[in-house]
């Protein structure tokens, strides 16, 4: 341990139970009474303290530290990212680069003051966790990444640790930073057009269940913090599968879109209760849970008006000169008020005798216009799924095909809680609610973020039917070519851009580098890694082994079996082989996918590749920043 380390133990602090076999072995090594005081008030054990108590075998001097893992700093926050205290404020780039290091692991985020803790494997809600940073480089990455994330909904942390490890590494190395620039963007170049003709970029067949349940659970079996067993990662697969299927029109006319899919959350249910409801589920706190349980409240195909305006009385703009206001006794303000209401009162009556029963509001309602619309026995909920025009005015001229229709409203009981339950008029309707179940809120919320992920990366099958190996092995195979294509081209491309053979294959390998530094994230046993001379996919090694054969009898994507002819070379190394576009992922082989396959989205993983080394030469650019500050007074 080195003098300026510290060890803390934060699980009962944060309502986490230890592990019998951590938790007895800490018994046995400083007792029960040193054991229970450590746990429980989640001391800070220092180095000097830690050897009194036997937790602390010597100290380890910086200068060795230095030689081995880096400087000191680095190794403290090797520490700081395997605590679960993490604290989202401040944040330097050193941290922010180490939580976006593992992808798989869980990351445990508190703010510095206290509070909630959000437990997470996602990139949005570890994003949004770092809201703490000020630096305007940082800010820039972040938001680079979030813009990725809103198109795709995958492939964040990919995508940060791969922008940043660009950018740190390209600070050491002895080029121009304009030349260094258009390299990286000769290097994406060469991976663009590599991936839209070489076989690994395979065509999925959407109307295979079981390639399209193995991308689901590329997306759902790689996020632990959902807590899921196989079975139940299988039901919840099926499931999104399901929806997609039902929110596809069936008209060639019509584009489907994730926002057909609804998603409900109910904690305290097992996942297994996870369920597809036709049509929108909508909380509903008004109604007492046992009234009207599993009943029909609205029947008979009842008539629904659409609004986006607000119903509160606070939107006389919308009537111009056509409502006559008394400015005298109360004050202009409270005479126009009441003109609205009244205004929205005479609305409603007209709606009630056209026979409206559900008045849809996307805004506000007034109190008083929702007891007046209940005591005309209307409703009052929340849009979507009805067919109705939207309206923006308060105007009684409204035709008779801009009203929407429901088949019915149905109270249900959820896990203690009261909902509505609005079943469309047609049996075609693509709206459906996805209900999620959980036992407790962590993993449910975590699942209703990898569920909207999951919906967005098959939605965007359709536009693009195409998928490339996971788990890393696209990113060495990767690797390998950028290498073999300095090797083999450097001279003259080196004349092309003005520069030394050496600077150009320093540039080149240093994205080689940093995209095997991003296959070498996604393993967190300490194990080796080797990669294959023949296909170039990634391989792990078991901790300790003493020979370089992976004991795994497929690659870490799962598309390649190990046989005795291959032979492996060390990720770290760099030997000289001859490349060839052939692989054995070809489109027949993505038709006996096992569960344990991973596959990414070819367009999610090439502007993942694209916001990475564009934003880090964003970023290489900058010579300067100029802040402004303000202070009081």
């Amino acid at each position: 341990m080195s003098r300026d380390a510290e060890i803390q133990f934060l699980q009962l602090k944060m309502g986490l139970t230890p592990g019998w076999g951590g938790g007895a072995r800490l018994v046995n090594q400083v007792g029960k009474q040193t054991a229970l005081r450590l746990l429980g008030k989640a001391e800070k054990v220092n180095l000097s303290y830690g050897r009194q108590i036997g937790l602390v075998d010597g100290e380890l001097t910086n200068d060795k530290v230095t030689k081995k893992l880096g400087n000191p700093k680095e190794i403290h926050m090797l520490t700081f990212i395997r605590v679960v205290n993490i604290t989202a404020q401040p944040l330097d780039d050193l941290k922010v680069k180490n939580i976006l290091k593992t992808l798989k692991e869980l990351k445990f985020f508190q703010s510095s003051s206290g509070g909630h803790v959000t437990v997470t494997s996602t990139s949005s809600k570890i994003l949004h966790s770092l809201s703490g940073l000020s630096h305007p480089i940082l800010r820039l990455i972040l938001a680079a990444v979030q813009g990725h994330l809103d198109n795709y909904s995958d492939g964040g942390l990919q995508t940060a640790l791969l922008l940043v490890s660009l950018v740190q590494s390209s600070l050491d190395l002895p080029i121009p930073r304009a030349l260094l620039t258009q390299l990286y963007h000769h290097s994406l170049e060469i991976l663009r057009n590599h991936l839209e003709s070489c076989q690994w970029k395979i065509k999925l067949d959407i109307g295979n269940m079981k390639s399209m349940m193995t991308l689901l659970n590329s997306i759902i079996g790689t996020k632990p913090a959902c807590r899921l067993s196989a079975s139940e990662r299988r039901h919840i697969g099926v499931l999104i599968l399901q929806a997609f299927v039902k929110s596809l029109p069936s008209g060639a006319a019509r584009q489907g879109s994730p926002e057909r899919i609804l998603i409900l959350t109910c904690e305290g249910d097992s996942v297994e209760e996870s369920r597809i409801l036709e049509g929108v589920v909508l909380r509903a706190p008004d109604i007492a849970t046992f009234q009207h349980q599993g009943k029909t409240l609205v029947g008979n195909s009842p008539k629904v008006a659409l609004y986006n305006i607000s119903m509160a009385g606070d939107t006389e703009e919308w009537f111009a000169g056509d409502v006559r206001t008394e400015t005298a006794g109360t004050g202009d303000k409270f005479s126009i008020t009441n003109a609205v209401l009244r205004q929205i009162i005479k609305l409603s009556d007209w709606l009630v005798a056209a026979g409206v029963r559900v008045i849809a509001c996307q805004k506000c309602v007034h109190p008083f216009i929702k007891t007046y619309l209940r005591d005309k026995a209307s409703e009052k909920i929340a849009p979507r799924l009805t067919g109705a025009t939207i309206l923006s005015t308060f105007s009684m001229e409204i035709s008779e095909e801009s009203l929407g229709q429901l088949e019915r409203i149905d109270h249900v009981v959820l896990n203690d809680k009261s909902y509505i339950h609005l079943y469309p008029k047609s049996s075609s309707s693509q709206i459906n609610t996805l209900v999620l179940c959980s036992p407790d809120e962590t993993s449910l919320e975590e699942l209703k973020t990898v569920s909207q992920a999951a919906v967005c990366a098959l939605y965007e099958t359709l536009a693009c039917p195409f998928v490339v190996p996971g788990a890393g092995c696209l990113d060495t195979h990767l690797a390998s070519l950028l290498r073999q294509y300095a090797q083999r081209s450097g001279s003259r491309v080196a004349e092309e851009f003005a520069c030394t053979k050496g600077q150009f294959l320093a540039a080149i390998n240093n994205v080689a580098r940093c995209l095997e530094s991003l296959a070498r994230s996604l393993e967190h046993d300490g194990g080796g890694h080797v990669t294959d001379l023949t296909n170039h996919h990634h391989w792990s090694v078991s901790p300790g082994a003493l020979t370089l054969t992976p004991n795994n009898p497929r690659c870490l994507c799962g598309l390649v079996s190990r046989d005795g002819s291959m032979k492996w070379n060390l990720m770290e190394e760099t030997v000289t082989v001859s490349h060839s576009n052939s692989c054995p992922c070809t489109d027949d082989i993505v038709q006996k996918v096992s569960d344990n396959t991973v596959l990414d989205i070819f367009s999610m993983k090439m502007n993942s590749f694209t916001t990475a080394i564009e934003t880090a030469n964003a970023i290489l650019r900058v010579h300067c920043i100029v802040c402004s500050s303000i202070r009081d007074g």
